[in-house]
């Protein structure tokens, strides 16, 4: 009936209609009735084997298949059902109307929450022709005014693909009635703090070519006529630029690979960190950022950027390999987080990380954990041996007790400042002095 008034639809779903489901590896009827139906190559993996012990980082194709392949199923799951939706929305209305949804928010989350969520093939999603928009809240863990801001996920491989990447300004306002909402403890006390926020957000998706609404969540978050006068004005900037091409001037990339995310231990808390938590020391560092999908890698080749962090890449395909090495030969500096290329087609493969790294790595044998406790002091943990895959931090909260059995190595010991952590990988001669 209002068609012409109708510019395109949203599919919202599940928590928060952002398509969040609490706990969706725990297993459902639907599951059960599927995999025994398409007679699956896996089997529904137990509780025990869903919850992995928090001292392992990664997981092990052989012993912990069926729980690999069961992340794969739900990931898939989920990302077809929405296409699904996607595709009959654009079938009812003969293209003519946009697609969107809120979905995938890979560096927000702490690990276990994303992988919970079941929202690991974001790329599927991504990339279809049959979506058009990708909206996702400014991230709740930058919300303070003494912080700056962070994207929830790959919004550069949206924008490249000529999609909308759609901002959610959802700060609470000074003029904020008290209301139960993600990010009320960091209301703005002041109206000035309210227009800083929003000059603080504006500005940074605008130069980005991103689009950008202000969500009034319960009404009153934006009665005053100063705020609103400074939301006209922030309009009319946007209205004289959309004829401009925006292009990103960035000269620092960050890559986060959606094929590693079933591979991490979502009780470790190691990926958090890189994922999630270092965005903030990122975006202070005052340089802007693109945030690509390693689907995007070879946008990285663009002779513009000049760093690239590899925040989760713990799988590297052969392809992903070949346009590793030609950065390398165009002299960016690449920085890894934990094991780059360790798993490689499913399986662990330490040639694999020896070039990707252009190290020799072999793999240490012993049983006692060697920790570095302050940036000098090597110990020895006698606590259980960690093979490569599982190595845990000894500040870790489970290893807590086994830090007073440690029995100390004299830290005057050159060659001990040099040990290794536990099982990992220690270098060889060769290595690039830029990577």
């Amino acid at each position: 009936k209002y068609g012409d008034k109708v510019y395109g639809y949203y599919l919202l779903n599940a928590r928060t209609t952002e398509w969040f489901s609490m706990n969706y590896e725990k297993p459902s009827q639907f599951v059960f009735d599927d995999v025994k139906e398409k007679k699956l190559s896996f089997n529904i993996p137990s509780d025990e084997q869903i919850e992995v012990d928090s001292n392992r980082i990664l997981l092990n194709k052989d012993k912990d298949f069926d729980l690999i392949e069961y992340r794969k199923y739900l990931s898939n799951y989920k990302s077809d059902f929405i296409l699904d939706l996607a595709k009959s929305v654009k079938n009812i209305t003969e293209r003519r109307k946009l697609v969107g949804l809120y979905y995938g928010y890979s560096t927000e989350m702490d690990v276990t929450g994303f992988i919970n969520h079941g929202n690991i093939e974001f790329n599927k999603v991504f990339e279809s022709d049959d979506v058009d928009i990708i909206i996702s809240p400014i991230s709740y863990k930058g919300r303070d005014l003494s912080m700056a801001t962070m994207p929830m996920l790959t919004y550069s491989s949206i924008t490249e693909r000529n999609k909308i990447y759609y901002l959610e300004f959802d700060h609470v306002t000074y003029c904020a009635k008290l209301c139960p909402v993600p990010g009320f403890s960091d209301r703005a006390a002041s109206l000035q703090d309210s227009i800083d926020y929003t000059y603080r957000e504006f500005s940074h998706f605008i130069v980005n070519g991103n689009s950008y609404f202000w969500f009034d969540m319960f009404e009153g978050w934006y009665y005053d006529d100063k705020l609103m006068d400074v939301i006209k004005k922030q309009i009319d900037i946007s209205k004289n630029l959309i004829n401009n091409k925006m292009a990103s001037v960035s000269e620092v990339a960050e890559i986060i690979d959606a094929d590693s995310f079933y591979y991490l231990n979502k009780n470790n808390e190691l990926f958090t960190g890189s994922l999630s938590n270092q965005r903030q020391s990122l975006a202070l560092t005052g340089a802007p950022y693109n945030c690509y999908s390693s689907h995007d890698l070879e946008k990285c080749l663009d002779e513009k950027i000049k760093f690239i962090l590899f925040s989760n890449q713990v799988c590297i395909n052969k392809e992903q390999s070949k346009i590793i090495e030609q950065l390398k030969k165009q002299e960016k500096t690449l920085c890894f987080v934990y094991a780059p290329g360790y798993i490689e087609n499913g399986n662990t493969s330490l040639e694999n990380m020896n070039k990707t790294l252009s190290m020799n790595l072999a793999k240490q044998k012993f049983e006692d954990t060697i920790c570095l406790t302050n940036g000098e002091e090597i110990h020895v943990c006698e606590s259980a041996p960690y093979p490569y895959e599982n190595y845990s931090a000894c500040g870790d909260e489970t290893r807590r007790a086994a830090r007073s059995t440690c029995r100390r190595e004299p830290s005057a010991r050159p060659e001990a400042r040099r040990s290794p952590p536990t099982g990992a990988a220690s270098p060889g001669s060769s290595s690039p002095s830029r990577r």
